[in-house]
C-alpha cells in the first residue's frame, strides 16, 4: 500500500512539477517523493507572505509572549509536525562533512556548544531557500501554463 503511495506521489510530481530538480538541484534530500509531500504540506506558497510565516508553520520560529514588561520566546505548540519532519531531514543531509551548510554547521556548534540549536539555524537558513525557490518555481510553472491565480486552485 505505502509502495502504491509513493508511486503515486512520484508520478504526481513528474506530471505536474517536471522541473522542480533545477531549481532544487542545490539542496540534497529533496527527492521527488519529499518533493510530493513538502508540497502537499505547504498546499499553496502565496499563502504565506514572509519566509517567517512558513517558518512558523514548519515550527521552526518561536512564539512571542509579550505582555507588560515581560518579553518571553516560547516554544511553538501548534505547527506542522509532517512538515517539520521533512525540513529536519532535509537540514540532516545537508550538514554532512562536504555538503551546502557544514561549514555553517560547523561555526555554528562552536559558538552555540550543541548542535540541535546549530541544525535549528541550518533548518531555518533551509526554509529561507525553500521559500524564495518555490515562489520562483511557482511563478514560473504559472507563466509557462499561463494559469490565473493559484496554481493548485486550478489544478
Amino acid at each position: 500500500m505505502w509502495n502504491q503511495s509513493k508511486k503515486n506521489i512520484e508520478k504526481y510530481v513528474n506530471n505536474y512539477f517536471p522541473s522542480f530538480q533545477d531549481v532544487f538541484f542545490d539542496l540534497k534530500g529533496i527527492s521527488s517523493l519529499q518533493f510530493g509531500r513538502m508540497i502537499s504540506e505547504i498546499r499553496d506558497i502565496n499563502m504565506f507572505k514572509t519566509e517567517a510565516k512558513l517558518a512558523a508553520y514548519c515550527g521552526q520560529a518561536p512564539r512571542r509572549f509579550q505582555s507588560g514588561e515581560n518579553d518571553k520566546e516560547l516554544k511553538r505548540n501548534s505547527y506542522n509536525r509532517h512538515l517539520a519532519h521533512i525540513i529536519h531531514m532535509i537540514g540532516c543531509s545537508n550538514i554532512r562533512k562536504g555538503d551546502r551548510f557544514y561549514n555553517d554547521y560547523c561555526e555554528m556548534k562552536k559558538k552555540y556548544n550543541k548542535k540541535l540549536r546549530a541544525l535549528k539555524n541550518i533548518k531555518r537558513k533551509i526554509i529561507r531557500l525553500l521559500f524564495y525557490k518555490l515562489k520562483y518555481y511557482m511563478e514560473q510553472l504559472e507563466k509557462k501554463h499561463a494559469l490565473k491565480g493559484s496554481f493548485f486552485n486550478a489544478a
